[in-house]
């Protein structure tokens, strides 16, 4: 005669074969975790992934030439008497640092940590704009510290297209003055200004390709 349970019984056989299985089911994901077989993401790993918000003195935000969304971070890397030594990168909008590219010409720098973590003494600053247009997007950054000013073109790819444009507007002004540079504005879709304020002659302005960080007719006295 076949054996009859309860309906009690089978409810707790129901849950005893829950738990059974359960136990058997995270037994199984362990073990083929430790073979290599399977991916275990931990919260900690995560986390880790991504850039730390406390970290970040500067990001700055733009799409590329797909529409793909992405960001320019600063991120303190230390510090040297009190000043942020810091690193630039290009990430993804989820500021992933997996997915990032380092842009070597920008990283280990003091003048970059000291503007881009917001000091505005000595005339500190930092400008980042990006070209216009569908084409390939450059990206301008502008760093000034005191009589210091540099300004590099980088690709929406991390890739360093050019860190001689000041350099390169210095020899056209000659000796004629202790000169500072200040982004303007974008020409169309590959060139760009800069005015070049002195004290006693005056100002001038130079236009820049963004492909190339070369001058395009020299600079102009305005």
């Amino acid at each position: 005669m076949p054996l009859k349970l309860k309906s009690g019984s089978v409810l707790s056989f129901l849950i005893i074969s829950v738990i059974i299985l359960s136990a058997l089911s995270v037994a199984i994901y362990v073990g083929l975790g430790k073979l290599g077989l399977v991916t275990q993401n931990s919260s900690e790993e995560i986390a880790g992934s991504k850039f730390q918000k406390e970290k970040i003195l500067r990001s700055y935000d733009f799409k590329d030439s797909k529409g793909k969304k992405k960001n320019f971070v600063v991120i303190n890397k230390s510090e040297s008497s009190g000043v942020p030594i810091a690193d630039a990168y290009i990430t993804d909008k989820s500021f992933s640092q997996t997915n990032a590219v380092k842009i070597e010409e920008l990283s280990g720098d003091t003048n970059l940590g000291y503007a881009a973590s917001g000091v505005n003494s000595l005339g500190s600053r930092l400008v980042i704009s990006i070209s216009p247009g569908d084409k390939n997007k450059v990206l301008m950054v502008e760093i000034t510290v005191g009589d210091t000013s540099t300004i590099t073109l980088i690709d929406e790819n991390g890739k360093t297209v050019s860190v001689s444009v000041v350099d390169n507007i210095l020899k056209s002004v000659e000796n004629k003055c202790k000169c500072s540079f200040v982004f303007d504005s974008w020409k169309g879709n590959d060139k760009f200004l800069v005015n070049v304020p002195t004290q006693n002659n005056g100002k001038y302005r130079a236009t820049v390709s963004s492909e190339t960080g070369q001058l395009i007719d020299g600079v102009e006295k305005i």
